[in-house]
């Protein structure tokens, strides 16, 4: 089987410098990534201990700053607490959850492929109005037999995971299943037929910044990529980077290419196998620049 990514012109550094960018969750398109629905266990009380503690220490800064007045400061300390720990509990447990939210979106980084190459939407979304291009890759490749790349699950419910509070002395926390829950969407997303790899970010030996945004790269193995398909709009200069990169190692001539074109009939994208020779330039000028790197290209 193959899966495919669909990317932009620009994405021709994939290619360029074997490498992929594992992208960080806060950047999706969805709120829902990685946040799967909590049951917290314990934490109610581990909260409130918490409070009391705290509570306890506040009067004994009472007692040393007001000493003469220390009981009206306890009463008012304790109407405080009674009023507003029910209010603190639940708070708490948001700052807890968006805190190791924030912490997994900076730690884990996703690589998304799909099942389709011919998906409109797609095109039209992640291959910027059919002028990028999409890489076919081969499945079976050992780059893809790892326990962290798997078919996405699409369901109508968030998935739930289980944590318990530490000292709580309960141990029912399901993190296996919060892990699982990386690989479940939305039902809304069915027709992307998603399939990802997880990598923890921390790990990763090539980082840049561009545009103020982290960008995370790993080696990619070229021999894991069957096919380039070109964007049915993808313009003669994009055109032909790209055809001259094929053409310029041998590391690349196992790929194969394709044309994707618009259907006659239907509202459909027809994916065409295409000898690199033939690619088929709109401006007379790439063609005759074309021709001359081939001729170069066979006098070597």
């Amino acid at each position: 089987m193959s899966l495919f990514k669909y990317v932009d012109a620009e994405r021709i550094d994939i290619l360029q410098n074997a490498h992929i960018r594992f992208t960080q969750p806060i950047e999706y398109n969805d709120p829902f990534e990685l946040y799967p629905r909590f049951e917290l266990l314990g934490y109610d009380e581990h909260i409130r201990n918490t409070v009391k503690e705290f509570l306890k220490k506040t009067n004994r800064l009472c007692d040393e700053c007001l000493q003469k007045d220390v009981g009206k400061c306890d009463q008012v300390i304790k109407r405080i607490a009674e009023s507003s720990i029910n209010e603190m509990v639940p708070k708490a447990q948001r700052d807890f959850l968006s805190s190791l939210m924030g912490k997994m979106y900076k730690i884990c980084g996703i690589v998304s492929l799909t099942e389709k190459s011919d998906n409109l939407l797609m095109w039209a979304h992640y291959s910027d109005g059919h002028k990028g291009f999409v890489i076919e890759f081969d499945e079976k490749n050992s780059y893809f037999c790892r326990n962290n790349f798997k078919k996405i699950r699409y369901e109508e419910q968030r998935p739930k995971v289980i944590l318990c509070a530490p000292n709580s002395g309960l141990d029912n926390s399901d993190y296996s299943g919060y892990l699982e829950s990386f690989y479940v969407k939305s039902k809304h997303w069915e027709f992307e037929q998603e399939w990802r790899m997880i990598n923890n970010l921390s790990n990763c030996k090539w980082k840049t910044i561009k545009d103020g945004h982290e960008i995370y790269l790993y080696p990619l193995p070229l021999e894991c990529i069957k096919g380039i398909i070109i964007g049915c709009r993808m313009s003669d200069k994009n055109k032909y980077n790209l055809v001259r990169l094929l053409k310029s190692d041998k590391k690349y001539f196992h790929i194969k290419l394709y044309c994707a074109e618009v259907n006659e009939k239907e509202f459909k994208i027809d994916k065409i196998e295409t000898n690199i020779d033939s690619i088929i330039f709109k401006n007379n000028m790439f063609g005759k620049i074309k021709q001359l790197f081939n001729f170069r290209i066979f006098k070597k």
